[in-house]
């Protein structure tokens, strides 16, 4: 009888790390699509997933210690942000003396 607790509860372990990690990766591959297309022209991009979720990706106007533009991912769903991180993109850096 213990046994089959363990068995159990080992695997709704496992399918909440399944879950989890498949939440975790999605929100990752939209931050590396919004730098990629951000890196592209180094402007504003507006990228909608699902039919409720919008996500941009905007410059700030500040840089860091090297250089690289600082910009703000903002992700929202019905009208509400759900999301606000700073990342650099250092592919949009103007190098000094241009």
């Amino acid at each position: 009888m213990r046994r089959k607790k363990t068995l159990v509860l080992g695997i709704l372990i496992l399918i909440a790390t399944m879950i989890g990690g498949c939440a975790t990766t999605q929100k990752q591959d939209i931050e590396s699509k919004l730098i990629s297309a951000f890196a592209a022209n180094c402007k504003t991009v507006e990228l909608k997933v699902e039919d409720h979720d919008t996500y941009m990706i905007t410059p700030t106007g500040r840089v860091d210690a090297n250089g690289c533009p600082i910009t703000l991912i903002m992700g929202w769903r019905e009208g509400k942000i759900i999301k606000e991180k700073e990342v650099e993109v250092c592919e949009c850096r103007e190098e000094k003396g241009r």
